[in-house]
């Protein structure tokens, strides 16, 4: 197969043959059961409410870039003060359920839930809030963009 008519010289078979042992490496390395569970595992409500408050403070840093910079606040600082954890459990804990694809991905789930229900009450508070400035702008004699008639 790797005869002198094929191309390849000893060199490359021994090449070839590293890399087929890497390969079984890395597939054999796939099949293990994921990562232990770690000692000081952050319970699955905890991670889901960690995941929901970096969403947001991605959403504030997309929004608004210095409102965390003027706080000096990064986002890991903030959850790690937060929850009274380091960067070590939150990685462990983040990597033994991450093992599990359906679990963490409805995990992620009940964060997309939960942004959508706030967001809707949002909705709602701002409908009630800007239908009061109308009452308070009629009341005031100004018209729909604020200027007294």
């Amino acid at each position: 197969m790797f005869g002198a008519a094929s191309g390849f010289h000893s060199t490359d078979k021994t090449e070839v043959m590293r890399v087929l042992l890497l390969l079984f490496i890395v597939f054999l390395s796939g099949c293990n059961q994921g990562p232990s569970k770690p000692d000081n595992l952050l319970p699955e409500d905890t991670m889901i409410d960690i995941f929901y408050d970096l969403a947001l403070l991605d959403a504030i840093r997309s929004h608004s870039p210095l409102a965390l910079e003027t706080q000096n606040l990064t986002a890991g600082d903030y959850i790690y003060k937060k929850y009274a954890i380091d960067s070590v459990q939150f990685a462990l804990s983040n990597q033994y359920y991450a093992a599990d694809i359906s679990k963490y991905k409805q995990m992620y789930e009940r964060v997309g839930e939960r942004i959508e229900q706030n967001k809707a009450k949002t909705d709602t508070l701002l409908k009630k809030e800007s239908g009061n400035l109308e009452v308070i702008d009629n009341v005031q004699g100004r018209d729909s963009e604020g200027i007294v008639r």
